[in-house]
């Protein structure tokens, strides 16, 4: 490239870029990447921080899982359960046919 108009300084800057790029290569150092490249592996970082804490989370829940259920849970459970179940025949009115008994007992 000498002699092609080239000034020597801007010949020596690439020849040091290419060495330092280079030795960062040997070096076990990631290629320099455009900014959505940097982007694009700090979203892809974070995805994978993300789904290891979702697995941490799923590990711990197994481990405390199964866990006895409350006595007072499983007695609010049959008690509602009980309750929601029970018939109540409504009174129909023989004139206007309503079957709510608020308006009847009125």
């Amino acid at each position: 490239m000498e002699g092609r108009g080239y000034p020597s300084s801007i010949l020596n800057a690439i020849r040091h870029a290419l060495i330092v790029y280079e030795s960062r290569l040997d070096a076990g150092q990631l290629t320099p990447g455009s900014f959505n490249d940097r982007r694009r592996l700090d979203r892809k970082e974070v995805r994978i921080q993300h789904a290891a804490a979702e697995v941490q989370a799923l590990e711990i829940a197994k481990d405390q899982w199964p866990q006895p259920l409350p006595y007072s849970t499983i007695m609010e459970c049959i008690s509602s359960y009980r309750q929601s179940i029970q018939f109540e025949p409504l009174s129909i009115c023989a004139s206007c046919g309503t079957n709510d008994r608020a308006l009847i007992v009125q």
